[in-house]
């Protein structure tokens, strides 16, 4: 089951024609003339695998504990492991979370009982750097995950940074709260 990224229908050139008007928004927005940049939007070189920044929601499926998003307009998860449209490293990197998750039988938020929120990973085109985040809405596990952070960040050696943010507000802000730890550097070099 696919969440149906809005792109994948879209002709690769009308996908980006969308993304370079939005950036232009964004500049306009903060006062910046998009011009002054010497700025060239980029064509995917292939159909798939062109997802450098992954966002994903912890839950259930099936009995099964899983990393997915939310169906549009629903509280349904859809369970994205596999997903095409993100980098073989984001995908290695949420299958090796998602398998230390599961070994360690660690629980997931839902409803009212507290656990693992949510992951964001972020991929540097320009180095292959990884960055990870992971929002608990359960303090009490944070010796937990700072465990798993270390076997993580030792299994896979382009991940260079995992943050643990505890997050029991309700809604869906995937970076909100407050941060319990760090482990690696915090930040990875990137170019545009």
């Amino acid at each position: 089951e696919c969440t149906g990224c809005p792109f994948l229908a879209y002709p690769v050139e009308d996908e980006k024609n969308f993304k370079e008007l939005k950036i232009r928004a964004i500049f306009d927005d903060v006062g910046v003339d998009f011009n002054s940049f010497k700025f060239q939007m980029k064509t995917p070189s292939e159909a798939f695998g062109y997802r450098y920044y992954a966002k994903q929601v912890f839950g259930v499926v099936s009995g099964r504990v899983t990393l997915g998003s939310f169906i549009a307009g629903t509280h349904r998860l859809a369970n994205n492991e596999n997903c095409p449209v993100l980098t073989d490293e984001l995908q290695g990197l949420l299958a090796q979370l998602l398998e230390l998750v599961r070994s360690r039988k660690m629980r997931v938020h839902r409803g009212n009982d507290a656990g693992l929120r949510f992951a964001v990973a972020r991929h540097s085109r320009s180095r292959g750097e990884l960055l990870l985040v992971v929002s608990t809405s359960d303090k009490n596990t944070a010796s937990q995950l700072k465990e798993l952070a270390k076997d993580l960040l030792e299994a896979n050696s382009n991940l260079v940074s995992m943050t643990v943010l505890h997050n029991a507000a309700p809604g869906n802000s995937l970076l909100a709260g407050e941060e319990l730890f760090q482990v690696g550097k915090n930040s990875i070099a990137e170019s545009l």
